[in-house]
């Protein structure tokens, strides 16, 4: 599979935001103003580094977390609920499971906060909870699962927490990969890959490579994805061929558009079945955890008609028993599409 970036034109547009990170203060806006300060040979905004010393501290500390980590109880663990290994519950009626489910993994650092506990433990038991997800979406029938792994907004938060992020993604890959391998899913990415450290891309491309072509779960995981840098990439990609005559004008249309976005990239196919995966691409349902209640720049396009499920669950209490209710609510609804139901 190849892999997608936004590309300089979409990095340039994305937005700084401030975050509630206790005791640091958030960065100056960049954006425009960023770029004129450039322009008037004032130095330009801050970028963060990668590689070297504080890169390979995050990566041993990221596996000293993993060997100190104590086993806490999860939810799941209680009576009468539902854990990793369950069957698909007898209710859930797999007719009506979605297709495509998407998912923002919110909640990690209040966890943490809220026990005392550092934000690096949030997001170790978050990865738990990502376990659960990939093995409940694949033995109960899921086709597709996305999930925002790290925004375009992530790289405004404090360099420590953004190095262990990104290093125990890399550890968590090279764990993980033979398991989701003999699981039959198949694991692609999506984002401004051109920003992570090399040696996170070549753990992602080999993941990629190992798992391409399992007939299981797609799993998309979104790094360093953004959706509306997302669209200003394709639309500038489809600007570039107009120019070139590669395209008319009269050519753009919604499909166009939606096949020049990220997550095209993750299909694969082609001629009728690429039509049917444009469909696919779009989630049915959407999953926010921790009680925000937005989207927060997520596929913007591809969620113009999902079903939205929002839970006051933090992301590392997120088990098996909370996706069957969301599933178990997704199907209770009747999706109309604007249209108006016959007889209604």
């Amino acid at each position: 599979m190849a892999v997608g970036e936004v590309g300089a034109l979409a990095a340039a547009g994305r937005r700084r935001v401030a975050r509630r990170v206790p005791g640091v203060r958030a960065p100056p806006a960049a954006g425009r103003r960023g770029a004129v300060a450039a322009s008037l040979g004032a130095p330009p905004p801050r970028t963060r580094p990668f590689g070297g010393d504080a890169w390979d501290e995050a990566r041993a500390g990221a596996r000293r977390m993993e060997r100190e980590r104590p086993n806490a109880a999860r939810p799941e663990d209680g009576p009468g609920r539902l854990g990793p290994d369950s069957p698909r519950p007898a209710d859930l009626d797999p007719r009506l499971m979605p297709g495509h489910v998407a998912v923002i993994m919110d909640g990690n650092g209040r966890w943490a906060r809220g026990r005392g506990r550092g934000v690096g433990e949030g997001h170790e038991q978050g990865a738990e909870s990502l376990r659960t997800l990939v093995k409940c979406c694949n033995n109960w029938g899921v086709d597709t699962a996305t999930v925002y792994a790290f925004s375009m907004e992530n790289w405004e938060r404090p360099d420590f927490e953004v190095n262990f992020l990104l290093g125990l993604m890399e550890r968590l890959l090279g764990a993980e990969s033979a398991e989701l391998h003999a699981q039959r899913v198949c694991v692609q990415f999506v984002g401004d890959l051109g920003r992570l450290p090399s040696q996170l891309r070549a753990e992602m491309d080999r993941v990629c490579d190992l798992t391409r072509g399992n007939p299981g779960l797609r799993l998309n995981l979104a790094v360093s994805y953004g959706g509306r840098q997302d669209i200003v990439q394709a639309c500038a990609r489809i600007a570039t061929e107009v120019e070139l005559g590669t395209l008319r004008a009269s050519d753009v249309d919604e499909a166009l558009v939606s096949d020049f976005l990220l997550l095209s990239k993750t299909d694969g196919r082609e001629g009728e079945e690429h039509v049917k995966s444009r469909q696919r691409r779009e989630p049915d349902l959407l999953i926010r955890t921790s009680g925000e209640l937005r989207l927060s720049n997520f596929l913007l396009w591809e969620m113009a008609y999902t079903e939205l499920h929002f839970t006051d669950v933090m992301w590392p209490d997120f088990g098996a028993q909370e996706l069957y209710e969301a599933l178990l609510s997704y199907q209770r609804r009747q999706r109309r599409y604007g249209a108006r139901p016959p007889g209604a």
